[in-house]
């Protein structure tokens, strides 16, 4: 019960870094025409009237692989901790060492 409670918690835990990450990333700063000193883009400024900007395609995919490396490093650093933590706390049971090594 309390592995499977455990489970779900680190589950939720990682959908919602994941789903903050990807909305800081996905939102735009501003979806109005106004210029942030307080001038007008222009109706021809498309990029900046739908909140897609004019970044390099490149430079995006490069955030997007930066943002995955960097979530597959935090859920990595977590197995390793709880594998840490059940072979500690093993007591030289070795059936729960070999599941800690798992």
């Amino acid at each position: 019960m309390k592995q499977k409670l455990f489970k779900n918690l680190v589950i939720f835990a990682m959908i919602a870094f994941l789903a903050t990450s990807v909305s800081m990333i996905a939102a735009p700063a501003s979806a109005t025409n106004l210029d942030p000193w307080g001038g007008d883009t222009g109706a021809s400024d498309v990029g900046n009237l739908t909140g897609l900007g004019n970044e390099d395609p490149r430079d995006i995919v490069a955030t997007v692989i930066n943002v995955i490396m960097g979530f597959l490093g935090i859920v990595a650093v977590i197995i390793i901790l709880i594998g840490g933590f059940k072979w500690m706390t093993a007591g030289g049971n070795e059936d729960k060492v070999a599941e800690a090594r798992k």
